[in-house]
């Protein structure tokens, strides 16, 4: 997916215009980490979108761009992600960037799909706001071709 990254950065902003913590980019990263691996399947696309995402989401909090982990996520990281991202915005920054992540290499797996589902309920988003991310970032992922 050839994502124009200044369109990406709009979305976001229209999602979230303020900004966020160091913190809070390292949790919306991992997220979006996990979603490229949720099929285990690391396929390149999802893997240049994540450090594409990373880089919007470190300037977003001012700070330097961070090295994307490779570390595996630990068990249960799930659960704990909505303690690491307390408020909405970033929280619905974490949701849009796996959206964006599943997407990447045109294939929705089963698993990425039940993602979406496990995300909307770990991070306290309501289903018609989770639809309505989910348009944005879908048609971010159209126009990119």
């Amino acid at each position: 997916m050839k994502l124009d990254e200044n369109k990406l950065r709009d979305v976001f902003k229209r999602i979230h215009g303020d900004p966020i913590t160091a913190a809070e980019a390292a949790a919306i990263v991992d997220v979006a980490r996990f979603a490229a691996s949720v099929d285990g399947r690391m396929d390149m696309g999802e893997m240049a979108t994540v450090a594409r995402l990373s880089r919007i989401m470190y300037a977003m909090s001012g700070q330097d761009e961070q090295p994307v982990p490779s570390t595996p996520m630990a068990p249960g990281w799930l659960n704990d992600i909505g303690k690491r991202l307390p408020s909405t915005g970033p929280r619905e920054l974490a949701y849009a960037s796996a959206r964006l992540i599943i997407l990447a290499d045109r294939k929705v797996t089963k698993e990425e799909s039940e993602l979406g589902v496990n995300l909307t309920a770990a991070l306290r988003i309501a289903p018609p706001r989770a639809q309505e991310l989910d348009s944005m970032i879908d048609a971010l992922a159209r126009e990119a071709g």
